[in-house]
């Protein structure tokens, strides 16, 4: 169904493939990020299975810490699973694509005011020298996944991993205002 569409439970997904097709005979011919499957959170079957014509294609998976294993961790409770502040499942679900395809973290965050649930995910990027995007630079409540307090300005804690590796990747220690 991810590649080539159809119908679960009601809803009607268009498939990969007949996107990635529509954008290529439209003309446009630069990059496209495509997701993963499970909601983006799995590049396994893509592995062995690319798309077809994929050139200028980036392969996305998303990542919140919402569940360890079977167990659904509350937004109240911190997160930790199988020792980590990150969801495990890194290894098996984007690792098999990496150096055979370009991969992203293209969407991960998280509603704890914790950073280091957001600086694991990040740290893991970084060791396996993949690109990453998290969710989402902007004021307002830590529910909405917001890495700014409301001033619009200062990181929140799950946001200063984000800021301080942007930084670091741009040679600075710290913003100018300090913050």
């Amino acid at each position: 169904m991810w590649r080539k569409g159809g119908i679960d439970d009601g809803y009607r997904a268009v498939g990969m493939q007949r996107m990635l097709d529509g954008l290529r005979s439209s003309g446009f011919k630069g990059l496209a990020i495509v997701t993963g499957n499970h909601w983006g959170d799995t590049l396994v079957d893509i592995a062995n299975n690319p798309l077809k014509n994929d050139g200028n294609v980036v392969y996305s998976g998303h990542t919140y810490p919402y569940w360890c294993g079977s167990h659904l961790v509350l937004k109240e409770e911190p997160y930790m699973c199988q020792g980590r502040q990150r969801p495990p499942f890194f290894e098996s679900n984007f690792q098999p694509l990496i150096g055979k395809r370009p991969v992203i973290i293209g969407e991960f965050g998280t509603q704890r005011n914790i950073d280091g649930e957001n600086r694991q995910v990040i740290q893991w990027a970084e060791d396996h020298k993949i690109g990453w995007l998290a969710w989402q630079w902007a004021a307002g409540k830590i529910e909405n996944y917001t890495l700014l307090q409301p001033d619009g300005d200062t990181p929140t804690a799950q946001g200063k991993p984000v800021r301080d590796f942007l930084l670091k990747s741009q040679g600075w220690s710290k913003p100018n205002n300090g913050k």
